[in-house]
């Protein structure tokens, strides 16, 4: 849907619950994305090829990470993950050498 676009910033309304597969694969230039705080569901590949993102925070309702989700995303050195997390899919952060510091907070 939006792949390849050169968005710099997205911020997706709260009315959205579900992101789908590869929606904003190769968004390489994507700096900042604010992710609803209802959003329960990302597809496949959503996150995929981004280059210039550096930090991401994913919602509380989020209890999947789908395969390839954050695949190739270089610039990735921060996420912070919900505790609720219970799938991590294949390859979901291959690629992301940068990544120094995975966030899951604790009540």
């Amino acid at each position: 849907m939006f792949s390849y676009t050169k968005f710099e910033n997205i911020t997706i309304p709260n009315t959205i619950t579900t992101i789908g597969n590869s929606v904003f694969m190769y968004c390489y230039k994507l700096k900042n994305i604010t992710l609803p705080e209802n959003l329960s569901s990302i597809g496949t590949g959503v996150f995929y090829g981004w280059s210039c993102i550096t930090e991401i925070n994913l919602p509380i309702n989020i209890t999947s990470i789908p395969a390839h989700t954050f695949y190739s995303c270089e610039g990735l050195t921060k996420i912070t993950i919900p505790q609720n997390i219970i799938s991590i899919g294949a390859s979901a952060f291959s690629g992301c050498d940068k990544i120094s510091s995975i966030i899951i907070p604790v009540d």
